[in-house]
């Protein structure tokens, strides 16, 4: 045993390879670690991005003094299938005020992608057609509709007049495009 003992640089050196084994494997654990928290957290980081940049370029698309606005005015969508359309109701005035949107079926109109088609009505089904909600001064409610494209839809451009209407501003029209492919 004393022999073992007595060769002190043959300890030392093999303490310091198991120090620097430790020490390795610590930082190569700490690297693992960080780049998963990267690699994890870049998808958050991104869809927070997307809903923020969504709200923004809505917002861009709203004039200082328009009162109604869409996220997307210019739909496409397939036969049998449903579409969400945002709307942006802004109220411009400095007090509350109470507004009903409506989509009037009847003003509808339709751009056939084949000159033979005609506009039937219960092709293409808005749901609700009317809304009403209460805006507070220098605000905006966001409202959405539903599309829905029958299967036996004709195929072209469908145009829907949409009317906000409140007591202190009166009528304001815009219309939704929707094209059935």
């Amino acid at each position: 045993m004393r022999r073992i003992f007595s060769d002190k640089k043959g300890i030392e050196i093999a303490v310091n390879y198991i120090v620097a084994l430790v020490l390795g494997l610590a930082t190569l654990s700490l690297g693992f670690v960080i780049i998963k928290t990267f690699v994890t957290g870049g998808d958050q980081s991104i869809t927070l991005t997307s809903q923020q940049l969504n709200s923004k370029v809505a917002d861009l698309l709203c004039g200082p003094t328009d009162i109604i606005c869409f996220s997307d005015n210019n739909q496409q969508i397939h036969r049998s299938e449903y579409a969400v359309v945002g709307l942006h109701v802004k109220n411009i005035l400095n007090n509350d005020a109470d507004v009903t949107v409506t989509i009037d079926p009847s003003q509808t109109k339709f751009y056939p992608l084949v000159s033979t088609d005609t506009f039937d009505p219960t092709h293409v089904n808005v749901v609700p057609l009317s809304q009403t909600a209460t805006i507070k001064a220098k605000d905006t409610q966001k409202l959405g509709f539903g599309l829905y494209a029958a299967k036996n839809a004709n195929k072209g451009t469908y145009s829907f007049l949409v009317t906000v209407t409140g007591p202190d501003f009166g009528t304001k029209k815009d219309r939704i495009l929707v094209q059935i492919i």
